[in-house]
This record gives C-alpha cells, structure tokens and sequence, in this order.
C-alpha cells in the first residue's frame, strides 16, 4: 500500500524548511552555551570564578592643557 501525500505549496515548502532552520540553530545554539560554559570554567580569569569586571569607562573629562615647560 503506497502512501500519496498532498503536494505543498511554494509557501508551505517554505515554511517547513525555516521551520527545520529554526531547530537546528536552537541546537546549535545549545551546544555553543555549553561550550562556551565549559571554556569559562577552564579560564583562570576573574569572569569564570564569577567576579565581573567593571567595564570600560565612556565617559571621560579632558584633562586642562598645560603650558608648555620648557
């Protein structure tokens, strides 16, 4: 006994190829956390043991010129 399928659409087609997309990145983005996770837990630097370092500083006053010493 064969089984016919109904034929998809240009649309549907489509869909279900983005759709099979969407899984594979949700994966993949899975396995990069882990990775990403592990490598943090080998770095000696104060971010894997938990301490976060302040970030840069944008905003800076612009030191006076001085007259030149010579």
């Amino acid at each position: 006994m064969t089984r016919v399928f109904p034929r998809l659409t240009r649309e549907q087609l489509s869909s279900v190829k983005l759709q099979c997309r969407v899984v594979d990145l949700q994966d993949e983005i899975v396995r990069l956390e882990a990775e990403n996770a592990w490598l943090r837990s080998q770095s000696s630097s104060g971010y894997a043991r938990g301490t976060i370092k302040q970030p840069p500083r944008d905003s800076w006053t612009v030191k006076p010129e001085t007259e030149d010493m010579l």
